[in-house]
């Protein structure tokens, strides 16, 4: 085995799985509709209300 291949195999990450893969993507959108949400929030009180109350 190369120096190379050794690095690759050490790189690799170890026991994720499609599930877990699945689950940071979805929680990351979460977070990015939170966003645009609050930033929408800045220029509409009605919307402002809403996530407030």
């Amino acid at each position: 085995m190369t120096m190379k291949h050794k690095r690759r195999l050490h790189l690799k990450p170890k026991g994720i799985t499609l599930a877990a893969a699945g689950k940071l993507i979805h929680d990351e959108e979460k977070s990015k509709i939170v966003e645009m949400l609050l930033g929408w929030a800045k220029d509409d009180d009605q919307l402002r209300k809403r996530l407030l109350f």
